[in-house]
């Protein structure tokens, strides 16, 4: 068996800058079958144009490349909650109850919060290093929001 717990940093690879952190684990049985799972979030950590918190659950599969070296794949269900900040603006207001020529009027935006949903493969490689475990692989998610298939890249640190 082989199972560890994980500290990671996924992004698309267009915005590097504002992917999101996770805490999660994975497992795997002599068989190479196991599971995969991460609550993650970007509140506040990286600059980003909205804040969420995420979290991704699957089986994976995982394959000995030699001793230290281990190939390991996982098909998840992602699911995430964000939310834009509310914020204010000014904007030209000329309508019925305005005065002659118009005014400025202070107008309250954003603050909408969204459910959203995929799917995700996996692909990584866990290196061990004593009993700790880097880790470096790719992200593949369709999303229902867009129909589209998103690429980036994983960073992981295990023990």
């Amino acid at each position: 068996w082989f199972a560890s717990w994980d500290f990671s940093y996924s992004s698309t690879f267009k915005d590097a800058d504002k992917g999101a952190y996770y805490f999660g684990g994975r497992f795997v049985s002599p068989s190479g079958w196991g599971g995969e799972w991460n609550v993650g979030a970007n509140y506040g950590i990286i600059d980003s144009d909205y804040a969420s918190i995420f979290f991704k659950l699957g089986p994976s599969y995982s394959v000995a490349i030699s001793e230290k070296v281990l190939l390991n794949t996982s098909f998840c269900f992602d699911a995430g909650v964000s939310s834009t900040p509310e914020y204010t603006v000014k904007e030209f207001y000329d309508g019925h109850f305005a005065p002659p020529g118009g005014t400025w009027v202070d107008v309250k935006k954003g603050g909408d919060t969204e459910f959203s949903w995929g799917l995700s493969l996996n692909p990584r490689l866990i290196f061990k290093v004593g009993e700790v475990y880097p880790q470096a692989g790719l992200t593949f998610v369709w999303s229902k929001d867009t129909k589209k298939i998103n690429t980036g890249f994983v960073i992981a640190l295990g023990f």
